[in-house]
């Protein structure tokens, strides 16, 4: 009796933290201003029963442009709760898995097999300032970063300038790598950061297949172009060709159709050596058995792609950027080890 009034009182609480959430998400800035939208209760209520069917409310509700009045429906888009199980669970392989979080092991395995990645030049401790003032009185005449060597999401990565040495780091192991310097075309889009492709690919049935793209692109004077820094991802079609609008993640701005000091439109661009990425992509995931899906951070250099970092890890929000983006069908049938 006790376990079943326990539970019960566990119900209401998550259902009363879930109702505060979702009226936050429905509260929250829209993506298209521009557009009809439905009516606050029909948002509260698809993004309740999605919180209840899938354990967690869409934070990216209004990323989708699922506030938008029309055919689209909420589930065509892949939740991330069993998305990010499902993704462990097939990436199984810890020893693959090992190099894909390590940065100097993904540099010296890629380097092995002649893929283009940048050079690893020192690996650094880092525990005091003194630490930084080392690495920049010995880098600071070379166009190169700082990385902590199992850093995410932009997380422990600095260009090596002179205000790195008033930074406030966090301890650690730290690779410095020499930067990309990206091929002109993409400069125009933001030539304070490396623009990088993410491309992911899929094994099944022991081929690879891609899934989905799109130009991660930092912001004016950003050193990064990491969403999560707060950077623009425009998602491209299997051709490398970008689509009309550039999504920002929740809380970091909305959308926007240009960027760059011209304002340089996004549609119909195509990235530069996007087939010869794609090709290298596959032939990359050959080298991780076990790893069922990569997420890969690919620069664009004049001589062609670069390989930056490939993560296990990712996740699917920002490739379902915008309306009639939902990529649950897809992602599920390559996930799918039936042919």
């Amino acid at each position: 009796m006790l376990r079943k009034i326990h539970f019960f009182f566990h119900k209401i609480k998550l259902s009363i933290i879930s109702s505060f959430h979702v009226l936050k998400i429905v509260k929250s800035e829209t993506y298209y201003p521009e557009l009809e939208h439905k009516n606050y209760l029909k948002q509260f209520f698809e993004n309740y029963y999605w919180a209840l069917k899938f354990h967690e409310p869409n934070k990216f509700y209004k990323l989708y442009g699922l506030d938008v009045k029309g055919k689209y429906s909420i589930f065509s888009y892949k939740d991330y709760y069993s998305f990010m199980k499902e993704r462990d669970k097939n990436n199984n392989n810890i020893y693959s898995v090992s190099i894909l979080r390590n940065k100097f092991l993904f540099y010296l395995y890629l380097s092995y097999f002649g893929v283009p990645t940048p050079k690893v030049l020192s690996i650094f401790k880092i525990d005091t300032s003194d630490d930084l003032k080392r690495v920049y009185n010995e880098f600071q005449n070379q166009f190169c970063f700082l990385k902590k060597i199992d850093g995410e999401c932009a997380d422990g990565v600095y260009l090596i300038d002179k205000n790195i040495v008033n930074k406030n780091i966090s301890q650690g192991l730290y690779i410095v790598q020499s930067g990309v310097k990206q091929i002109e075309s993409l400069n125009v889009l933001n030539s304070s950061s490396v623009n990088t492709l993410r491309l992911i690919t899929i094994e099944k049935n022991g081929q690879i297949f891609y899934f989905s793209s799109g130009l991660r692109v930092g912001r004016k004077n950003q050193s990064v172009d990491n969403w999560a820094a707060g950077g623009i991802f425009i998602p491209c079609d299997e051709n490398g060709y970008l689509s009309k609008f550039g999504f920002c993640k929740p809380n970091k701005g909305t959308k926007t159709d240009c960027c760059g000091e011209n304002n340089f439109i996004f549609e119909n661009f195509q990235i530069p050596f996007f087939n010869e990425a794609l090709e290298l992509a596959k032939k990359c995931h050959s080298l991780f058995p076990g790893v069922r899906s990569i997420g890969w951070d690919i620069a664009i250099s004049n001589t062609g792609p670069m390989f930056v970092v490939g993560n296990d890890n990712y996740e699917i929000s920002l490739m379902q950027s915008g309306i009639d983006n939902g990529l649950r069908e897809k992602r599920d049938n390559l996930m799918s080890l039936k042919k």
